[in-house]
C-alpha cells in the first residue's frame, strides 16, 4: 500500500512503516563517536556531578520557608566557579546566583 493523505490516514501510514521496521542492535561506541545516538539501556552515574547542589538557572538563592511576598536583602553574590559563601543565607536575606553555581549554605531554591 501507498501512503497518501487521500488514501490512508496518518496514524494507519505511521502504523504501517513501523510494522515494517526492526530494532538495530545495540552498539558499543566511544563518547565521542556517540553524538546523536540513542542509548539501548539507561545511565547512571556513579557519584552526582556536580558534587554540590548548584542553581539551574541565574537568579536569587533563597529560603523557600520565605514564601510569602516579601522583600529580601541581597547579602551575597556567588558566580559558577567559585566557591559556595561560607555564610548561611538567613531568613529574609537572599543571594544573586548564577546558573551552575554552588547553592549558598540555608538557601534551598532559586
Amino acid at each position: 500500500g501507498v501512503c497518501s493523505a487521500s488514501v490512508m490516514r496518518i496514524p494507519e501510514c505511521v502504523e504501517m512503516v513501523l510494522s515494517h521496521a526492526e530494532p538495530l542492535a545495540a552498539e558499543a561506541l566511544r563518547p565521542l563517536d556517540a553524538r546523536g545516538r540513542v542509548l539501548a539501556a539507561p545511565l547512571v552515574a556513579p557519584w552526582p556531578h556536580p558534587p554540590f547542589p548548584a542553581a539551574i538557572k541565574d537568579g536569587f538563592a533563597v529560603r523557600s520557608s520565605d514564601s510569602h511576598p516579601m522583600r529580601l536583602a541581597v547579602v551575597a553574590s556567588v558566580r559558577a566557579g567559585e566557591a559556595a559563601p561560607s555564610r548561611a543565607i538567613r531568613p529574609g536575606e537572599a543571594a544573586y546566583i548564577t546558573t551552575g553555581a554552588p547553592l549558598p549554605p540555608g538557601a534551598d531554591a532559586v
